[in-house]
């Protein structure tokens, strides 16, 4: 979608990967959408194929390195704007929940991959919400990631200086559905919105001070 006056949604084109629960990123820079894995439309089989959307079309972004990214799906993607990185996190590989961080570097927003890494294994959030369908952002001025979770109130940061993570805020029995989650940059906050017909509450997270504000409409 083109913000720009006169702009508006423009097709991407069908000669590209045609996934289901695929992550997808936009480099900004690059002004280019970077989407892997996910599983093909009609079958079961999970991919672990990079591939890139530009002005020419759609494109397999081949690592140099020896590495093999993860097959997987239901996981969530973003790009690091200070590295010029991706950032893959969670879903689950075949049956199995996979709670990895993976990033892929590149020297160039213009040159194939060049390397992939797994920064860590998170055991101590596999039981949490948010390794399945979640939704990632990418922190700036906190140099942090940031993983929501889709079915409940729940947000971890993973702190890219130290490799570290960190609980923002704990899921609550009564705090179900909250399947949207949008990031505002600037103000350094996270707007979470319920799914539940009932409620009609926000709730604003502020990624400085962690404190969650309820916001009732």
């Amino acid at each position: 979608f083109d913000t720009k006056p006169g702009g508006g949604w423009e097709y991407l084109g069908s000669d590209g990967p045609l996934r289901r629960g695929a992550a997808v990123a936009y480099d900004s820079s690059g002004a280019r959408l970077l989407l892997h894995g996910g599983k093909e439309l009609g079958s079961e089989s999970i991919s672990n194929d990079l591939w890139v959307h530009q002005e020419d079309g759609w494109s397999e972004l081949k690592l140099e390195s020896s590495g093999q990214l993860p097959s997987l799906h239901d996981h969530a993607g973003v790009w690091d704007t200070l590295e010029e990185r991706l950032f893959l996190f969670g879903g689950k590989n075949k049956e199995n929940t996979s709670p990895g961080l993976w990033v892929v570097d590149s020297n160039h927003f213009l040159k194939p991959v060049e390397s992939q890494t797994e920064l860590a294994d998170q055991n101590s959030i596999l039981s949490s919400d948010v390794v399945v369908k979640p939704a990632l952002f990418h922190y700036a001025d906190g140099n942090r990631l940031i993983v929501v979770s889709r079915s409940a109130l729940e947000a971890y940061a993973f702190e890219l200086g130290t490799q570290t993570w960190s609980q923002l805020v704990s899921k609550e029995s009564e705090q179900q559905a909250y399947i949207q989650a949008f990031f505002e940059p600037l103000g350094g906050k996270l707007l979470f919105g319920s799914s539940l017909k009932q409620s009609q509450n926000m709730f604003w997270l502020g990624l400085n001070s962690n404190v969650v504000t309820t916001h009732k409409f």
